[in-house]
């Protein structure tokens, strides 16, 4: 009965962070400002509280939780006050000057509301974990994390879908669709090898669009560039999950496409500039990048649904023999 619950929750999250996030991108003054931190402050607190009191239950957990609460609201109420303030001293309204350091507090309150839904929901049903660094990127790499993000991108850029240019619209539509595809998300084989596969595709899809299509405004190319460079970390990550089960630079990878999403979509791709052609640099670089990536996904692929996973030393990059070498590039040849 609690999935249903907690899906709802979820679900819900994602519609209300989406349209704070097209409430931001319309802000002009400090009172708008301070009003869209203060909606993400406070259900980054809520889902805080929610992870300290799930990680170990207590009434004392519930007091800290509540306080934590309290705390942060009455923060986020002192920018609103103090705008209120300034509106009626001044008979005006002040305008917003830093729009870059708001965005980022915008994108950094969005994740960290993430990280602690996923952690609280994950807490509801593994309970007592112990605190590491891997365990950390484990939240990062469920499918309370990855799924809820995936279907955020999807409906925040459906919500700015006229601020940007048609051309993001698809690259946005197919990360988020690659996202929703982590292999990490469910602990089955069966998944692995089919979102392994799926993931692999939807790269080699959107790639062959970008070259055919060959003409893209600077901004766009600029994204592109370092989103093919963040596929390759995750892809690498993802190889390393399989061999040894530590999700830590698959994470770390999925923390840094949203940001360079969040980045995008927010304010860098809203300006439309003249569409250039792919320089040759380009081309070859993001290819390399794009091939080295799928060898990768051809060894998950090859890991999770053809044999049995190689021994490996942990935390290192160990094919077993050439047999899986060889299978791993077929694969590779296969999904490219």
């Amino acid at each position: 009965m609690l999935y249903p619950f907690l899906w709802a929750i979820a679900l819900s999250m994602v519609y209300i962070i989406a349209r704070v996030l097209k409430w931001a991108c319309s802000v002009r003054h400090t009172l708008s400002a301070s009003l869209v931190v203060f909606v993400l402050s406070m259900m980054v607190a809520m889902f805080a509280g929610a992870t300290i009191y799930l990680y170990n239950p207590s009434f004392s957990t519930l007091t800290v939780a509540a306080w934590l609460n309290l705390g942060v609201m009455s923060a986020a109420l002192v920018p609103i006050f103090v705008s209120f303030v300034s509106r009626f001293q001044e008979q005006s309204v002040k305008q917003l000057k830093n729009k870059s350091a708001f965005f980022a507090l915008v994108i950094f309150l969005t994740l960290l509301n993430e990280f602690f839904m996923g952690w609280s929901f994950n807490l509801v049903f593994s309970p007592h974990p112990r605190i590491t660094p891997e365990y950390l990127s484990s939240v990062v790499s469920s499918y309370w994390f990855v799924f809820p993000m995936s279907l955020e991108m999807a409906l925040t850029t459906y919500f700015l879908r006229k601020n940007v240019p048609k051309s993001v619209l698809f690259v946005v539509a197919m990360q988020s669709a690659i996202m929703f595809f982590s292999p990490t998300a469910l602990s089955s084989r069966a998944w692995g090898f089919l979102s392994a596969f799926v993931g692999s595709a939807l790269m080699t899809i959107l790639f062959a669009w970008v070259y055919a299509r060959g003409f893209f405004e600077t901004t766009i190319q600029t994204y592109l560039f370092r989103l093919i460079l963040i596929y390759l970390a995750m892809m690498l990550g993802l190889y390393i999950w399989g061999v040894n089960q530590n999700p830590s630079l698959f994470a770390l990878s999925v923390i840094l496409e949203m940001l360079l999403y969040f980045d995008g979509i927010l304010s860098r791709l809203h300006t439309s500039g003249e569409a250039r052609r792919l320089s040759a640099p380009w081309i070859v670089s993001t290819f390399v990048a794009n091939s080295v990536s799928q060898f990768f996904m051809g060894g998950l692929i090859a890991l999770t649904g053809l044999i049995g996973a190689p021994s490996a030393f942990k935390g290192e990059l160990v094919f077993s023999n050439i047999a899986f070498y060889a299978l791993t590039l077929v694969v590779t040849l296969f999904i490219t």
